[in-house]
């Protein structure tokens, strides 16, 4: 049975580093790469009961290793027998390693790679059974990264003939065509080994660790350790790390996603069984190399979007024509284009490096472009076209003179699904509804707008502009003063919505007066409460009026008015009480010189500084806080008082013994004191209030007096009279 080779490439790709493949050979030093062992039965052996084996071992080595031996030492070992074989083996031939990437990749300057077959024919001694053949050879490449010791861990191959073997004349599985393996890190990866068999038992395929032993432990026994891989990153089932190559057990096929760059260690088992009874096994050693890959030839289309699938997508809204930018390189590997668009009738079709394309039909069409159609490192992308036509359109329904809602009712017209719409009314607020209803606050001329899409993301745009002016369902007005005391100035403001300057507004404000106007300010003169009359007709004629009773009450102002006293004592002359007398009033504010405080109580006193004529203000304020001023003049004068004594003794007993006038003098001017005697001749006179007559010589008796005097507001005054001198 032969399983066909088949390399599964979603794209051709050019490696960026080398692969190293390791492998076998104390001859071959570090630059061994892998190896792999077969057999087949060829006749009878030269020993009696015995069969001859052909025994081929394949080594992978770098073309850059210097004094490649070219032979290679076996050992044939009767396993349960002393005594073993050793035989030195010549090269049969060479072969360059192809790698995994065909024509389509460019192989990276300085890669060589080979492959060296050696065999030999061997006879089997059936009472020697089982035999183990083997190769064990130094060293392993140092470049592999998944296990320990690369560089100090030899390779080991072997096979085993056994019994069943020996009995069935069998002919193990071979390795067909190997090739050098290279994966690109982060792509899914998909290779199919190419293994024959010709007696047709079937294969189970496995990962085992690869072989090797430690050259820096002497060793001489022929034994099959296994290397160390670096745990826990790489193990035997996953040698290129977790989820980074995985094998099916029944057709050998490696696949995975390498997450890792580098170089790793794999080992691959083929076990052969007949009738269920397994025969044995043969394995192949190599080394897989992860690279960070480039594209060698692409085919891509310069587009605004993708789908999930990463195909182009071109949306023609309203158009039939679509021009499509080629950007599929490099130039120089291509050199024919083919397009084809899968399209009603007939395929639209174009060998042209940038072609356009005509639809006369809506929809959705799918199509590709192979770059190279011809050649076997050909490469296609994937696009779609959605044809689409749309035309948006929409009613808008509303009562005039209702204040109601307005209704928008999108119609458009449209070759597929509408999935979205978007209005604006023009008042800054959306909707994403397709019918909305929408309540507009403010009366005005409003551009409202609808844009829709559809499924292919197809857009069209209208603007209508909408008036919408209806009379409001309930008039309100607020003005700014509905309480005062007259003359009431009051602006009245009209609340209503919604209103507008385009509106007719008819105010009469009760007392006669009248005005147009959103905020008309009006007076009121008169005591009384009135009633406002407020009528608004819409631009569209829709009329609605209200009367406002008792909203507008002018009162009467206050009115300032007050008394005063003075002090009961002369000697606290210059002291007032003052009395209010004002009408409506509720606060007051005694204003008696402008450097004092004012006193605000009902009722006031207060000392004034000077004698004189005084200014006193009142101002009082009622409750709604108006005011009123009354200013008086107070008369501020000084009291004076002048007594004079009927008689005097001028004895020297200190009692009565002056003729002088005694009472509120300080203020009194111009003062002249005259005694006169019976005969009428002036004895005595004095012009000083404080100077009095002492009797002088003069005898006992009854003398005239004269006094004359001005009071502080210049008032002459003058005093005669009689006085008696006692000695």
């Amino acid at each position: 049975m032969y399983l066909s080779v088949k390399m599964k490439i979603l794209k051709n790709i050019l490696l960026t580093s080398i692969l190293i493949i390791s492998g076998y050979s104390l001859v071959f030093a570090s630059h061994q790469l892998g190896s792999e062992i077969s057999y087949e039965v060829i006749g009878e052996g030269g020993w009696p009961n015995s069969k001859l084996f052909k025994v081929t071992f394949i080594v992978y080595y770098s073309c850059l290793g210097s004094n490649i031996d070219q032979q290679i030492p076996i050992k044939i070992n009767p396993v349960n027998f002393p005594g073993r074989e050793t035989r030195i083996l010549d090269r049969d031939s060479i072969q360059n390693l192809e790698y995994n990437f065909l024509k389509c990749s460019i192989r990276p300057p300085g890669l060589c790679y080979n492959k060296m077959y050696f065999s030999d024919t061997i006879s089997i001694r059936e009472t020697l059974l089982p035999y183990d053949i083997a190769s064990r050879q130094c060293c392993r490449d140092p470049i592999i990264d998944n296990i320990l010791y690369p560089d100090s861990f030899g390779l080991i191959n072997h096979v085993e003939i056994t019994d069943l073997v020996y009995e069935l004349d069998n002919t193990s599985p071979v390795f067909v065509d190997s090739k050098f393996l290279s994966f690109c890190v982060n792509e899914e990866t998909a290779f199919d080994y190419a293994v024959t068999e010709v007696d047709g038992d079937q294969l189970i395929y496995k990962f085992c660790t690869p072989l090797g032993y430690d050259t820096r432990i002497p060793n001489t026994d022929f034994l099959w350790p296994a290397v160390q891989y670096l745990l826990p990153t790489y193990a035997t089932n996953y040698p290129l790390g977790q989820g980074g190559l995985a094998i099916d057990p029944n057709t050998g096929q490696l696949t995975g996603t390498p997450q890792i760059t580098g170089n790793f260690a794999v080992g691959i088992c083929v076990e052969e069984y007949r009738n269920g009874e397994f025969l044995g096994a043969v394995r192949q050693d190599i080394a897989i190399n992860v690279v960070a890959c480039t594209p060698l030839l692409t085919a891509d289309l310069e587009s605004e979007t993708t789908d999930p699938q990463n195909r182009a997508v071109y949306q023609l809204c309203n158009e039939n024509t679509l021009t499509i930018q080629n950007l599929s390189g490099p130039p120089e590997s291509i050199t024919d284009y083919e397009w084809y668009i899968d399209y009603p009738d007939q395929p639209l079709t174009s060998n042209l490096e940038t072609p356009t394309f005509t639809f006369d039909q809506t929809g959705v069409f799918y199509g590709h472009l192979v770059v190279n159609p011809d050649s076997l490192c050909n490469d296609t992308a994937f696009f779609l076209v959605e044809v689409s036509s749309l035309d948006t359109d929409f009613l808008m329904a509303y009562d005039t003179c209702n204040v109601g809602p307005v209704d928008f009712i999108a119609t458009p017209i449209s070759s597929a699904t509408v999935d979205n719409y978007s209005w604006d009314f023009g008042d800054s607020l959306t909707s994403t509804q397709a019918n909305p209803a929408h309540q507009y606050m403010d009366a005005g001329a409003y551009t409202v707008q609808l844009i829709v899409e559809d499924e292919f993301q197809c857009r069209d745009t209208l603007l209508q502009e909408l008036t919408w002016r209806p009379a409001p369902e309930v008039i309100i007005v607020s003005p700014d003063v509905s309480v005062g005391c007259t003359p009431l100035t009051t602006t009245i403001q009209n609340r209503s919505r919604p209103v507008d300057t385009t509106y007719q507004l008819h105010w009469e404000f009760g007392d006669g007066g009248t005005d147009t106007g959103l905020a008309p300010s009006h007076v009121y003169r008169s005591f009384g409460n009135y009633n406002v009359y407020l009528s608004i007709t819409s631009p569209f004629g829709c009329f609605v009026d209200t009367v406002f009773e008792d909203l507008i009450f002018a009162d009467l102002p206050p009115k300032a008015d007050f008394s005063w006293s003075p002090s009961a004592d002369p000697e606290k002359f210059t002291a007032f009480q003052f009395m209010d007398a004002s009408e409506r009033a509720l606060g007051w504010s005694w204003i008696f010189d402008t450097l004092s405080i004012p006193d605000i109580r009902p009722s006031a006193t207060y000392v004034f500084s000077d004698t004189g004529y005084q200014e006193v203000t009142l101002i009082v304020e009622d409750q709604y806080g108006c005011f009123d001023t009354l200013t008086q003049t107070i008369d501020v004068v000084p009291p004076q008082t002048y007594f004079l004594p009927n008689a005097f003794t001028p004895n020297g007993d200190g009692l009565n013994d002056e003729f002088i006038g005694v009472g509120l003098t300080d203020y009194l001017a111009d003062f002249r004191l005259d005694i006169f005697n019976r005969f009428g001749a002036l004895i005595f006179s004095s012009q000083e209030v404080e100077v009095g007559w002492d009797g002088g010589n003069a005898p006992a008796g009854v003398y005239v007096y004269k006094v004359r005097y001005r009071v502080p507001r210049g008032e002459r005054t003058e005093m005669r009279g009689e006085v008696v001198l006692v000695r």
